[in-house]
């Protein structure tokens, strides 16, 4: 017998009966039973009888009430059984579930950019997270499904006997044993958004769509004593693609990404646990245990491998283009795009070569770059660029090189590693494969730029803070920069004057460094920066934690920033000659109740 308090579908399913049994469900108290949307017994009524096949299924819906459940045949009873299952998943498409239930989490419903003076300019996008195709279903999923029956097994001894025995236990929580999981910080994952443009998407619409749990579920966890399940969240949450459509319904742009896996194999790493079970000898004696066992944490990297692209010409097709870009991992030590290839519906075919630290091989390093490298490399530093080459396919076996760049990195006496110059390579032309030599370490342990030697960019750090103050640009007049604030944010900005130059305008000798000390720049020390020839001096001032709280100028003219008791920016105002303060800009924060 059991009890229903709300309205449920159940699942009747019947095994290894050695004749068709009779299957009855009947109604002891108010309840209602429906097959095929037929009312076949009601409230008091003796049951509703159906033969069925030896094995199979009969669907029914039933009200809230009291039921007994029966089943017998005129044969022998083997090992037949009849059970309810309760449906989980009953959907019909383009109908709204029966019931819904609340869960917790907020997601974004609607964004109103405003200029706060005519709401007629307001820029209105809807965020909608149901599937396109079943509008009245949702896209999200749970990356595992909640769990709160379970069965276990433990030798007990009975009566005070000395035998134990091995008994079988069913167990319920009131919360769930399976933990929830999580991708991209919660337990559900969608697998389609759509942005309106406009209250009912009048002025069009963009579809995106992601790889969630659908795809990719957490691995186990399922039983006792149910251990935290293999996460594959480095699977999901990836974009797969977007539709753009205009406010006709007609789809104008179309972006769709793969994926693949770094590795054909998962790595693994192990974890020792210890776990309480029991164990029979050959006398079928019990025995508790707790014993060892080695839990596995498997890991790999869900890398992008294509974006395809498609512009569409409504007026005239034969002008739509499609552009496909396919990127290569050649070194699985930083998984790093190495060959980034770009071919067009137009025939056109371009490569992008990119090098980073670990790409180079620096046993003996003898000169600034290459100890940068390994310093790098030590560092586990292994994202950033070293170089770049960008060459046009003219044929399958033949290329020419657009452009080329090298970044020479350098290694602070603080022992921070900060990029100090960019080469780059200027032609007229096309450069031929056989023309260009390429960047590398060599046989004595030095970098070597190859056929990448223009200077282009020049930083310089200081030495011990590891802060930027000074900084050449192709071939531009100077930029400096000061720090204070414990040497923690940037005071004042000096265009066309060296950090030596700064130096000696406020009186530091060029062994020393400009030390600010707690606070930023004294009325004296700006009136000196200011006043040196030809340069462009802007300065800061900054309550520490909070933000900056002033600018000013070249021209001496300051903005400033005010902030409430959270932090958050309020006003920014601009002075007047008379020191009267005009309201610039205003930020307003309301949360919905």
């Amino acid at each position: 017998m059991f009890h229903l308090l709300s309205l449920i579908h159940k699942r009747l399913s019947l095994s290894n009966y050695p004749d068709p049994p009779v299957v009855g469900v009947n109604v002891s108290g108010s309840g209602t039973i429906t097959i095929n949307g037929i009312i076949v017994s009601s409230a008091g009524a003796a049951g509703v009888e159906r033969r069925s096949s030896k094995s199979g299924t009969i669907y029914a819906t039933l009200t809230p009430g009291d039921y007994n459940l029966t089943a017998y045949t005129e044969a022998d009873l083997a090992n037949g059984s009849v059970q309810y299952v309760q449906e989980t998943d009953v959907f019909t498409p383009g109908v709204k579930p029966a019931k819904r239930r609340p869960a917790g989490g907020v997601r974004i419903a609607k964004i109103i950019d405003s200029d706060g003076v005519n709401p007629a300019n307001n820029v209105v996008k809807i965020y909608q997270y149901t599937r396109e195709e079943e509008p009245c279903r949702s896209s999200g999923s749970l990356v595992k499904a909640p769990k709160y029956n379970f069965l276990y097994k433990s030798s007990n001894r009975i009566d005070g006997s000395s035998t134990e025995y091995l008994a079988k236990y069913t167990g319920r929580s009131s919360t769930s044993k399976v933990a929830l999981g999580s991708t991209q910080g919660s337990h559900i994952g969608y697998s389609q958004v759509t942005v309106l443009y406009g209250e009912g998407g009048e002025n069009g619409k963009t579809v995106y769509e992601y790889t969630s749990p659908l795809e990719f579920r957490d691995l186990g966890g399922e039983v006792f004593p149910f251990p935290l399940a293999n996460s594959t969240d480095w699977q999901r949450g990836h974009l797969k693609g977007s539709r753009d459509f205009d406010s006709n319904g007609r789809m104008h742009k179309e972006v769709k990404y793969t994926y693949k896996s770094a590795r054909a194999q998962p790595g693994q790493t192990s974890i020792m646990g210890t776990r309480i079970g029991y164990s029979i000898n050959s006398q079928q004696d019990i025995y508790d245990v707790l014993d060892e066992r080695t839990y596995f944490i498997y890991v790999n990297w869900h890398v992008l491998s294509t974006a395809t692209v498609s512009i569409f010409d409504y007026i005239d097709p034969a002008k739509s283009l499609i552009t496909t870009t396919k990127y290569h991992y050649t070194n699985l030590a930083h998984l790093q795009p190495s060959h980034i290839v770009q071919s067009r519906s137009d025939q056109q075919e371009s490569v992008q070569v990119i090098t980073y630290p670990l790409d180079f091989t620096v046993p003996n390093p003898n000169n600034t770059a290459a100890i940068a490298l390994k310093g790098l490399q030590h560092k586990n530093i292994i994202n950033v660029p070293v170089t770049k080459q960008t060459w046009l396919k003219s044929s399958a076996t033949d290329s020419s090189l657009l452009a080329s760049s090298v970044t020479e990195y350098k290694q602070l006496s603080s022992g921070v590693v900060v990029p100090e110059k960019e080469f780059v390579l200027e032609t007229a032309q096309p450069l031929p494969v056989a023309n260009f030599t390429p960047a590398s370490i060599t046989g004595t342990g030095a970098f070597s730029l190859g056929s990448t030697n223009q200077l282009k960019t020049t930083l310089i750090f200081k030495e011990l803070f590891s802060q930027l103050v000074q900084a050449n640009v192709n071939k531009q007049a100077p930029v400096s920069y000061l720090w204070g604030y414990n040497q923690s944010y940037p005071v004042a900005e000096i265009k066309n004057a060296s950090y030596d130059q700064v130096k000696a305008a406020l009186g530091v000798l060029q062994t020393q460094e400009i030390d600010l000390g707690a606070g930023g720049l004294t009325a004296a020390q700006e009136t000196a920066l200011r006043s040196m020839p030809n340069v462009l001096v802007t300065t800061f001032t900054y309550d520490p934690l909070v933000g900056m709280i002033s600018q000013t100028d070249p021209n001496g003219v300051p903005l400033y920033y005010e902030y409430d008791g959270l932090g958050r920016l309020i006003a920014v105002k601009n002075q007047e000659a008379d020191g009267t303060k005009n309201l610039v800009q205003q930020y307003l924060y309301h949360y919905k109740q």
